[in-house]
């Protein structure tokens, strides 16, 4: 999949729940792109990612939120 793909279908997514703190959407987002069968590759491409995000999940903390953010920031540019 495209890298443009997978923020239009995925990390958009994403980054607009952890803009809101949208628990709920963050955890359903995280858990659809763990057992959405992506490839590998594109796994690797976002994997970082997904790792802040759950972080964030986890334990709430800001700094987990803004390097997810600036994960999907750097991803899309």
């Amino acid at each position: 999949m495209k890298e443009a793909e997978l923020y239009t279908n995925y990390l958009s997514k994403l980054e607009e729940a952890l803009v809101q703190e949208n628990m709920d959407n963050i955890d359903y987002i995280v858990e659809t792109l763990y057992t959405s069968g992506l490839s590998e590759n594109d796994m690797d491409k976002i994997d970082d990612i997904l790792h802040e995000a759950t972080l964030f999940l986890e334990f709430g903390e800001e700094e987990y939120k803004e390097t997810a953010l600036d994960l999907i920031t750097d991803f899309k540019n």
